[in-house]
């Protein structure tokens, strides 16, 4: 992979991600209600939110993570197998699609953020090699472990429960 390239565009700040995010929600609303902790804030308020705010630093430090990582990708693999769930997926579309939806989303974000000086074809070709590795392997696990009936259901009740008490889960984890 093209390591100069990612390291040359990695001002891509938190700020940048805030925007990434943004436009996720923006092009797709349904995307933010699998947020319970800020899904129903209004998008005019998410730069307030510290829960949003967290969202976009979780988002930095992951790319970071990745790019920093770049030479050792069985441990970027071994990170992104241990978040990779179906149910960060919205029923449609397709996981494939809306992991293909984001790497479009995120290289225009970057294009419109860093300007096309640093954004350069060649940066974008090593993003969008790095990002389609990534999706690959939440893919590939998202077709290993595909959720049953079941499940969805247990996941969509958890859903309710939370978006009721935003404190679920330190009460969870306490107990």
């Amino acid at each position: 992979m093209h390591f100069i390239y990612l390291l040359t565009s990695l001002s891509f700040t938190l700020l940048n991600c805030i925007s990434l995010i943004d436009r996720h929600f923006e092009l797709h609303p349904k995307t933010q209600k699998m947020f319970p902790r800020f899904h129903d804030v209004p998008r005019s308020e998410l730069m307030s939110n510290k829960f949003f705010l967290q969202a976009a630093y979780n988002c930095f430090f992951g790319l970071t993570f990745m790019v920093k990582n770049i030479d050792d990708m069985a441990l970027i693999d071994s990170l992104l197998i241990k978040f990779a769930s179906a149910s960060y997926y919205i029923a449609h579309p397709t996981a494939k699609q809306q992991l293909d939806e984001t790497t479009r989303i995120t290289l225009e974000v970057m294009k419109e953020e860093l300007g096309s000086d640093v954004m350069t074809p060649e940066v974008s070709d090593a993003w969008k090699s790095l990002l389609n590795h990534v999706h690959e392997v939440l893919a590939n696990r998202n077709e290993l472990a595909p959720l049953s009936q079941d499940d969805l259901d247990v996941i969509n009740t958890d859903w309710a429960i939370a978006k009721r008490n935003k404190q679920v889960g330190a009460t969870t984890m306490l107990k």
